[in-house]
């Protein structure tokens, strides 16, 4: 999550869109971005390009390449507050 770059790549079948997320942690009354900017997301749909094509023939790996082709990609931020809570695991 530190590292340049996209953090995670999805694809959502309801909208035929490719999602590009940026995580990004704050601590107790930080800001997150309210946008990732286009040309972070233009530089993230190449590397999106090369992960999809890596992936296996076959239909998910077509419909992902067509929303990637089609222009069918967003960006998103994943919002992750510090700190962490705490679960507890019943013994």
């Amino acid at each position: 999550m530190s590292a340049p770059g996209v953090d995670f790549i999805t694809y959502d079948p309801r909208t035929g869109e490719v999602v590009l997320w940026d995580a990004k942690y704050r601590g107790p009354g930080g800001q997150f971005p309210n946008e990732i900017p286009q040309s972070r997301i233009d530089a993230w749909t190449l590397e999106a390009r090369a992960a999809a094509e890596a992936m296996p023939d076959g239909v998910l790996k077509d419909q992902v390449l067509d929303a990637l082709n089609n222009g069918r990609v967003r960006g998103e931020i994943f919002r992750i507050s510090l700190p962490l809570p705490c679960l507890k695991i019943p013994a």
